[in-house]
């Protein structure tokens, strides 16, 4: 399980207490700083300074992947694009 967005890491710390192992990924060091500071040494939470798509480019593939912030909760595969925000246009597939 990934908690993207995780800001102080109470909901994945909650996870862990539970028994997931959960990195809790958030690009803010301010955030990070803090819940470092409020959970140290706590079994199964990782936390992580990074940006989301900087940390899936070298993560192993989750199982889920959560975000209060987004209400993103996914099962299965997830695709994340780094696309640039222009220079680049949808194409309709067959039919659309």
């Amino acid at each position: 399980m990934l908690d993207l967005g995780s800001g102080l890491g109470r909901h994945a710390a909650r996870m862990a207490a539970l028994g997931a192992k959960v990195p809790a990924v958030d690009s803010s060091p301010t955030q990070h700083q803090r819940a470092a500071a409020r959970y140290p040494g706590a079994p199964g939470l990782s936390l992580v300074c990074a940006g989301a798509v900087a940390h899936l480019r070298t993560a192993d593939p989750y199982d889920l992947v959560y975000s209060v912030r987004e209400a993103v909760v996914v099962a299965g595969p997830v695709v994340v694009s780094d696309l640039p925000p222009m220079g680049w246009r949808a194409t309709p597939g067959p039919g659309g």
